[in-house]
């Protein structure tokens, strides 16, 4: 309990701060290389695992083709609900829905990525409904 109500003093703070203060411009790049560096650490502790070579070899087809049939299931279901959507194109729908939980990671790549060629506040809706579609899959699943 007290360490949830850390973490929600933590946030208003700094959602008190970035209103009050131009200060988020610098953090937005830093935000971007920590989570590049986080991704790193994940590849670093996945590679020295020293049974990775086994646990590979010993991946059967059936172990692979659930995960494969969930992805390429996603994007078709994806590609297909983008025609009932006039607002964005169906890349942009892909990208919204493919990022399969990386939710903190998503929301700001497709910000990244969209703001040249959208602009600022729509690429900032796109990463929002990234961010936001991740979380209800994740509490979909947990609750499934």
């Amino acid at each position: 309990m007290k360490g949830s109500i850390i973490v929600l003093l933590c946030f208003i703070a700094g959602w008190i701060t970035g209103s009050l203060t131009g200060v988020i411009d610098g953090f937005h790049s830093l935000s971007i290389w920590l989570l590049y560096f986080l991704m790193f650490q994940v590849g670093l502790g996945i590679g020295s695992n020293p049974d990775l070579g086994r646990m590979l070899r010993s991946l059967r087809m059936t172990d692979v083709i659930l995960p494969v049939a969930t992805m390429c299931g996603t994007l078709i279901f994806t590609a297909v609900g983008s025609f009932f959507i006039s607002r964005w194109n169906m890349a942009e729908c892909l990208a919204v829905n493919s990022a399969c939980g990386y939710y903190s990671l998503s929301s700001i790549l497709v910000s990244q990525l969209k703001e040249p060629s959208l602009g600022v506040a729509i690429a900032t809706q796109l990463g929002t409904v990234a961010l936001l579609a991740n979380i209800f899959r994740e509490l979909t699943t947990l609750v499934g």
